[in-house]
């Protein structure tokens, strides 16, 4: 999982899931509310999200697939 850019409106996500596997990528604000999610179907791929309507803050990032995930806290600048 690679967050190449964020800017004021967009974040771009590079992943590359093992085998081939399906996942989910999640974007939680900082209370726990799920923001944004995508359903990952491809071995590799680029998720592109727009956040021009979100506050500065810090938000959370939860990659899961089959049993493994990987939480990553993202901070959000305006």
């Amino acid at each position: 999982l690679e967050v190449t850019s964020i800017t004021n409106s967009t974040c771009r996500i590079t992943y590359a899931l093992p085998d081939g596997n399906q996942g989910e990528l999640t974007l939680y604000d900082v209370l726990g509310s799920r923001i944004r999610r995508e359903n990952l179907n491809t071995s590799i791929g680029v998720v592109n999200w727009d956040l021009s309507k979100l506050s500065a803050g810090i938000y959370f990032m939860h990659l899961k697939v089959k049993n493994s995930s990987l939480t990553c806290r993202v901070l959000l600048l305006r």
